[in-house]
């Protein structure tokens, strides 16, 4: 081995190179110098693995700079895990049916469309699933319950 060859403190296991320069890298750091992410990693000198969503990547590598993943046709996002504008129902997204005419632009001149039901959608569930537990806590609380018996009448011999 040999030192003084330049090996990346960050991406590195060692200061020291082989005969032909090329240093040994982490698992996450690839180069000569170890000075750059591996395939499937971004944002050096950090070197976060990508974390593509199988279902709206094209694959599991990301741009080594940004982290943004190759998105199939009808998906967005850094991981690809939502539906792109005019598209609704992420992992599914089916394109929108609205009529043009009737979407309304949003104060920035922006049209909405029903891909912003994809939020919508995780509120409204949020909210749902709130509701559902307050109803089954009133449920399940104890109720005051009244027993009624039929009266009985005293018989008496004499």
């Amino acid at each position: 081995m040999y030192s003084g060859c330049g090996c990346s403190a960050q991406g590195s296991t060692s200061p020291k190179c082989n005969q032909f320069g090329v240093c040994e890298c982490q698992e996450n750091y690839d180069g000569a110098r170890c000075d750059r992410c591996r395939l499937g990693y971004y944002s050096y000198p950090r070197c976060v693995k990508c974390s593509c969503d199988p279902r709206g990547s094209v694959h599991q590598f990301c741009d080594p700079n940004t982290g943004q993943c190759n998105c199939k046709g009808s998906f967005r996002g850094l991981n690809c895990n939502r539906c792109r504008s005019g598209y609704y129902g992420f992992p599914d997204c089916q394109a929108c049916k609205c009529n043009p005419a009737g979407i309304k632009p949003l104060p920035d001149g922006q049209l909405v469309d029903c891909s912003l039901s994809n939020e919508y959608s995780k509120i409204k569930k949020k909210i749902l699933a709130n509701e559902q537990l307050r109803t089954l806590s009133l449920s399940s609380s104890p109720k005051s319950s009244t027993l009624s018996l039929p009266s009985a009448k005293t018989i008496s011999k004499t």
